[in-house]
């Protein structure tokens, strides 16, 4: 909870900088409290699972932390928060180079902000751009579109080494701890082609990932998770 308070207030800081509203109610404790119901188990998760964990404190105050988890010989920066009266101060320079060390001999990776002072403190840690992550949205609506892809629920005792060899292949590394925290908190379905599996995705108002070894099945298969939200 002390990591998850540390997380809000960053989060709350950058959106005013930003001029977005990053949490609708942010400030009304009874928000923050429905909040942190519905992300403790993500966080309980990657406390659980992580490669590197590592918090700065001031008199007994949580003020900073940093966070990895490894994968398949990739090391991914979950997460690297300092309060917003603590930056600037060395303690975030600190933290990211015990949980995301600079050097290591595995592969890293982060999903990083637009923010100009974390993305010139990841680019002096040796990590650098591949390709930006946009964000859309509507209503979900009913969309069909055709396809010969059979879909079926996923079950993981069955499915789990497809989806691994389909991470593998895609991304150069597997992610089955995430997996086994996913299945437990969203449905999951598999694409089959001539009996052979040749996607995955997890559907519901909390969707994703979809990971698909053709990119021309996208449209089919982002059409039913939306009718799956419809």
């Amino acid at each position: 909870l002390a990591v998850f308070q540390v997380f809000t207030k960053s989060i709350m800081d950058y959106s005013e900088r930003m001029n977005v509203m990053a949490i609708t109610g942010g400030n009304d404790p009874e928000v923050l409290k429905s909040l942190w119901e519905r992300r403790r188990s993500m966080f309980e998760f990657l406390a659980k699972d992580c490669a590197h964990f590592y918090v700065a404190e001031n008199n007994g105050e949580i003020i900073a932390y940093a966070r990895s988890i490894e994968h398949g010989g990739m090391l991914e920066l979950t997460e690297f928060f300092v309060s917003p009266n603590q930056q600037s101060a060395g303690v975030g320079r600190e933290l990211l180079e015990r949980a995301f060390p600079f050097g290591d001999e595995r592969y890293r990776m982060i999903a990083a902000t637009l923010d100009e002072r974390a993305l010139y403190r990841y680019m002096n840690a040796g990590v650098y751009a591949r390709f930006p992550i946009k964000y859309f949205y509507r209503q979900a609506e009913k969309v069909d579109i055709p396809t010969d892809l059979k879909i079926e629920p996923m079950q993981h005792e069955i499915h789990l080494e497809e989806m691994n060899r389909i991470d593998q292949q895609i991304l150069d590394h597997t992610r089955e701890a995430i997996h086994q925290w996913l299945i437990t908190h969203r449905s999951g379905v598999v694409y089959k082609r001539n009996r052979n599996i040749v996607g995955y995705g997890y559907v519901g108002s909390n969707g994703g990932p979809f990971a698909l070894l053709d990119e021309n099945d996208f449209p089919a298969v982002l059409a039913h998770a939306e009718s799956s939200v419809a």
